[in-house]
């Protein structure tokens, strides 16, 4: 693989971040135009019949979006230039301009809705404006497609493995199992944090929009703890002490290696995430166990003594093999 040329990667960058500049710009002049037509408090929050259940000031909206569309516009900048191999690298330029095109719409309609209105609480967002949401997003999409066919796009490195696949010498009979856990210690904390808060709030004032922080906190708190276990079935990562969903790669599929993965350039992101010919579980950042498919499509996750795993997998597909 080259090394990507400095002009490539400025160019990739500037069409990813180019959908948030032009979702700020419109925000921006949409409020300074409405601004004297609007609300002390704006109808923000709306219940799936369209009716309004939040209301917020003007300076409070506007940072409220501002912030967002700059803070993805970064993110997805800072992935398309860290990729490491040229279709992942589109996709995640796609990706960005139907997110950008999406949330942009969202933002800027909202603040036309309340045009001329004396109380936010009578404003209205009903579903057909999240319908026109998505239409926006899917054409934003689909225009960034465009230009990113127009631009050059650097291939890096790659998820190079360390060294040659792994192996390890079990004696005939011999029963093995690894096991470890990865943490995410961010997206933990901020999971039993969001957690806490909806039982609070369900304990103290009964339902409320606050309560969902409850279900999200607990569903932050099993992705931040992955369970990584290598046997005589496979690979299989569990999430938090769930026992469902589960991913396994069975001992046929191919074989182990280790990698080093760098989250943003290798999958746009942490979580499970899905990019053209591979998959993985990434909770972190550097050393990864990987299966490489017949098929040409690769499984990884994060986790420590990642060779380790590699070897018994490699070790137990062959035994199976042989028997």
């Amino acid at each position: 693989m080259g090394t990507p040329r400095a002009g490539g990667t400025r160019s990739l960058t500037a069409v990813a971040a180019a959908p948030y500049v032009l979702a700020l710009i419109a925000f921006a002049v949409v409020v300074a135009v409405v601004s004297g037509d609007l609300p002390d408090e704006l109808g923000t929050h709306f219940g799936l019949g369209g009716d309004v259940d939040g209301t917020t000031s003007l300076t409070a909206y506007a940072v409220g979006a501002l912030v967002p569309l700059a803070g993805l516009g970064t993110l997805f900048a800072v992935a398309a230039r860290r990729g490491r191999e040229a279709r992942s690298t589109r996709f995640t330029v796609v990706l960005g301009w139907g997110v950008a095109g999406f949330i942009g719409y969202i933002f800027t309609a909202v603040a036309i809705v309340n045009r001329g209105l004396s109380d936010g609480t009578a404003a209205s967002f009903p579903l057909w404006q999240m319908g026109t949401a998505a239409g926006v997003g899917l054409l934003s999409a689909l225009l960034g497609r465009l230009l990113i066919a127009r631009v050059p796009v650097p291939e890096g490195d790659g998820m190079s493995p360390r060294d040659t696949p792994p192996y390890m010498e079990l004696r005939a009979g011999e029963r093995a199992v690894w096991t470890r856990t990865a943490v995410n210690e961010v997206v933990l904390t901020a999971g039993v944090a969001l957690a806490a808060v909806g039982a609070a709030r369900l304990g103290l004032y009964g339902w409320s929009p606050f309560v969902l922080t409850l279900p999200v906190g607990a569903l932050l708190t099993c992705f931040g703890r992955v369970r990584v276990r290598v046997d005589a079935r496979g690979l299989r990562v569990r999430f938090g002490v769930l026992p469902w969903p589960e991913a396994r790669v069975p001992l046929d599929a191919g074989e182990a290696l280790v990698r080093e993965i760098s989250p943003l350039g290798d999958f746009g992101g942490w979580g499970y995430r899905v990019r053209p010919a591979r998959s993985g579980v990434v909770v972190r950042g550097g050393e990864a166990l990987a299966v490489k498919r017949r098929s040409g499509r690769e499984f990884s996750v994060t986790v420590d003594d990642a060779r380790t795993g590699a070897a018994l997998f490699n070790a137990l597909a062959r035994r199976e093999k042989v028997s």
